[in-house]
């Protein structure tokens, strides 16, 4: 059904629904994650619609580009979370872990082999604990991010 946002303060609701013919509108109608970063902007992940920024007004969508390797790498994005070092952690189903860049507005990704014990692509949460490790629930078991290597 959207997005819908809940005002505490006066009871009301408003739903932001996908639509083709608004290029400002959500790019799915089905939300699986969501993340408000330290900018206030709230970061929408959807299931076959990429990932959406919205501001308050208007929804910029990110979506994968075969022809573009640093568009996000699927369309499926299940975790979302920003770290200490203000780096958004984009967790897809399928296309692995990818690092937004905020400057260039363009993702870095990180796949791994199947075979890998308990890593796999499929990514259902990321965290980052109190020694900032990054935590990485896959569809294979929990994993730890090492910063140095980058895996």
């Amino acid at each position: 059904q959207g997005l819908i946002y809940y005002d505490l303060k006066t009871g009301t609701s408003k739903q932001y629904k996908h639509n083709p013919q608004d290029p400002n509108s959500i790019s799915s109608d089905i939300v699986v994650s969501l993340c408000f970063d330290s900018e206030k902007k709230l970061w929408v992940g959807t299931y076959f619609g990429g990932l959406n920024c919205f501001d308050g007004k208007t929804f910029k969508k990110f979506r994968n580009d075969p022809q573009n390797p640093e568009s996000i790498s699927n369309e499926s994005i299940w975790s979302i979370m920003e770290d200490s070092q203000k780096k958004l952690w984009i967790g897809t189903l399928g296309g692995g872990i990818n690092i937004l860049d905020r400057t260039s507005m363009s993702f870095k990704h990180y796949k791994w082999n199947e075979q890998a014990d308990n890593i796999s692509d499929y990514i259902s949460n990321t965290a980052e604990d109190k020694n900032k490790n990054v935590w990485i629930a896959t569809a294979f078991g929990v994993s730890l991010w090492n910063r140095a290597t980058g895996k």
